[in-house]
């Protein structure tokens, strides 16, 4: 199976793929990976939600 950039560098293929997104250049999207990763980014979301999220990153008083 031939390897693509998300198996080889995760990082330059989310930069990557913004790019083509704000470019509005969807048909060179790598769309099996960006749904496994919003599917993913999803259910972490369910387990930690933005208001807990943002009470225990603020600083202490």
């Amino acid at each position: 199976m031939k390897q693509t950039l998300y198996d080889l560098d995760f990082n330059l293929w989310i930069e990557d793929h913004i790019k083509k997104l704000k470019n509005h250049r969807f048909s060179e999207l790598d769309i099996e990976h960006l749904i496994e990763e919003l599917k993913d980014l999803g259910k972490s979301e369910k387990k930690c939600p933005r208001k807990q999220f943002n009470d225990t990153s603020r600083p202490s008083a």
